[in-house]
C-alpha cells in the first residue's frame, strides 16, 4: 500500500532490519538463560524470552533489566552481567556476525534518489564501517549511532536529538525499526510514520500494533511504500 502522505525522511534501524542478526539474538537468548540459570536454576528460555520483549521498553540496557529482574540481589545481577559479556567477547563478535542485507544496497540506493535517509539505531561505531565497505553510508544524510550519542532507544531524547541535527518533521518521517516496544512505539508518540520489518528470530513473540503503521518481511517492500 502506497503511503499518502508527505514524507521528506526515512529513519532506519540497523540491526534485524538492514542487517540480519538472526545467529546474534539466538546466541545471545541462550546466553542469558545460562547464566541466569546459574543464580536461579528454576528460569527457562522461555521466560526470559519473555522478559527480553518486557526489558525491551524501559530505558537503559536490556540485559541488564533481565539480570535484575531474575537475580534477586543486585550484586550477583552485575556480576551475571559482566559473565554474559565475558562470554560475548569469547564467542560472538555482533559486527562480523551480523550480515547487511543482499538487497540493502539496491533499496537504499532507489530510496535516496526521493528520500533523505537517516539512521535511528542502537549501534556500535564499529557498525558503521561495515557499512562504508558495503558501500551504503554514502546515500544516508544523517549517519549517527546511538553511542555516539551516549543514549539509546526507547530514549526520546535520541530521536530528539537526531531531529534536531537533521532539522527532520517527524509528521514527515518514518522509522523503519524491527522491534514495536524499543523502536516504534517512541517514534509513533513523536509522529513518525511507522514500518515494522517482521522477521522470525525473535522466537514466539505477541507484539502490540498500535504503534504500527505498515508491516514488511523484505526490504523490496518498502519500494511499494515509498
Amino acid at each position: 500500500m502506497k503511503i499518502d502522505k508527505k514524507i521528506d525522511w526515512i529513519f532506519f534501524d540497523v540491526g534485524g532490519v538492514l542487517t540480519n542478526d538472526r545467529k546474534a539474538e539466538r546466541w545471545r537468548i541462550g546466553a542469558l538463560t545460562s547464566v541466569i540459570k546459574k543464580y536461579n536454576p528454576r528460569v527457562n528460555r522461555q521466560q526470559v524470552e519473555v522478559m527480553h520483549q518486557q526489558a525491551s521498553q524501559k530505558l537503559g540496557s536490556i540485559n541488564r533489566s533481565i539480570f535484575e529482574f531474575f537475580i534477586d540481589d543486585k550484586k550477583q545481577a552485575r556480576t551475571a552481567e559482566k559473565e554474559l559479556y565475558l562470554l560475548r567477547d569469547q564467542k560472538m563478535d555482533y559486527v562480523s556476525t551480523s550480515t547487511i542485507r543482499p538487497n540493502a544496497l539496491a533499496v537504499i540506493k532507489q530510496l535516496a534518489t526521493k528520500y533523505k535517509l537517516g539512521l535511528i539505531a542502537n549501534q556500535p561505531k564499529e557498525m558503521k564501517q561495515k557499512f562504508k565497505n558495503a558501500h551504503l553510508e554514502q546515500y544516508f544524510t544523517h549517519f549517527g549511532v546511538s553511542k555516539e550519542y551516549g543514549l539509546s532507544k526507547p530514549d526520546k531524547k535520541l530521536f530528539l536529538t537526531i531531529l534536531q541535527e537533521t532539522k527532520a518533521n517527524p509528521v514527515r518521517s518514518a522509522l523503519v525499526d524491527d522491534n514495536p516496544e524499543r523502536g516504534l512505539a517512541p517514534a509513533k508518540k513523536l509522529g513518525f510514520t511507522t514500518v515494522w520489518y517482521r522477521h522470525n528470530y525473535w522466537g514466539d513473540r505477541t507484539f502490540s500494533t498500535s504503534s504500527i503503521d505498515y508491516q514488511i518481511t523484505n526490504l523490496n517492500q518498502l519500494l511499494g511504500i515509498f
